[in-house]
């Protein structure tokens, strides 16, 4: 796959090259530094993605955009501007834009636009990090959003995250998300994020040394609320947390005494 980055600050280029090699390692990224160079590297090296900055000199990222209507199969073009301004959007989507992000861009992001492309081309990672066709059917946009989504959730537990969040980030209704994720992973988006967070309160709470205190694994497994917290944690391990921890301690007392 390549991919094209635009923009005419060396800086950006640097972050937004970083993040693709991290984000695709078998990505093909190349670099332009205004619309004029990306018009001359699109007719020349094909790339599939571009993902370019709206305000440039000599031809800006909107007039590119006009521009690539003449090139034979032209790559889909995402916009990332600094400007949180509507009226870029609209004009941008109503020129044929892909997407649109605002900088900073966030790796959830970009992912979330990768993913999507990828589904929409069958352009899908393998788990090597190359990429290879796959067809819909076996690796379709819904699989693809919920194992992206699963990745969310273990590596952000800690947030306030919903599943209507979620179904926006992917582009699907709350509803049909909802469905599609207890198909796939055989549990609701609700009770994955549960588990995922007692898993984590019952590994800070197993600390040797005691060191969290009950409403510091709390906010460290997403809870503002300790109550809660604690309700949910004995409705799923059996046991409020302290005494969760007193049965580990005294498990641990028993097996040095043998």
């Amino acid at each position: 796959m390549k991919l094209l980055i635009v923009d005419d600050e060396a800086r950006h280029v640097r972050g937004m090259t970083q993040m693709i090699r991290t984000l695709r390692p078998a990505y093909e990224v190349a670099s332009a530094k205004n619309g004029a160079e990306a018009l001359r590297c699109v007719e020349e090296t094909s790339p599939q993605l571009v993902l370019s900055d709206i305000r440039m000199p000599e031809m800006d990222g909107l007039t590119f955009l006009q521009k690539l209507v003449s090139v034979p199969d032209r790559p889909k073009v995402v916009f990332l501007s600094a400007y949180d301004v509507f009226e870029y959007a609209q004009t941008a989507i109503r020129n044929g834009a892909y997407d649109y992000l605002l900088k900073p861009v966030e790796p959830e992001k970009v992912e979330a636009v990768l993913q999507r492309f990828e589904a929409e081309t069958s352009a899908a990672p393998d788990v090597a990090g190359g990429a290879q066709p796959l067809p819909p059917s076996k690796r379709g946009r819904s699989e693809i959003a919920v194992d992206a989504c699963i990745r969310l959730i273990q590596e952000r537990y800690m947030d306030d995250l919903t599943l209507e969040a979620m179904a926006e980030r992917f582009y699907f209704n709350a509803s049909y998300f909802s469905t599609m994720f207890k198909q796939q992973t055989g549990r609701t988006f609700s009770e994955l994020l549960t588990e995922t967070r007692m898993q984590r309160a019952k590994e800070l709470l197993a600390d040797p040394n005691g060191a969290w205190k009950v409403y510091e694994v709390a906010e460290r497994c997403g809870y503002r609320d300790t109550k809660y917290f604690c309700r949910i944690f004995k409705k799923t391990v059996g046991a409020p947390p302290e005494a969760y921890r007193h049965s580990l301690v005294a498990a641990g007392k028993e097996r040095g005494a043998q």
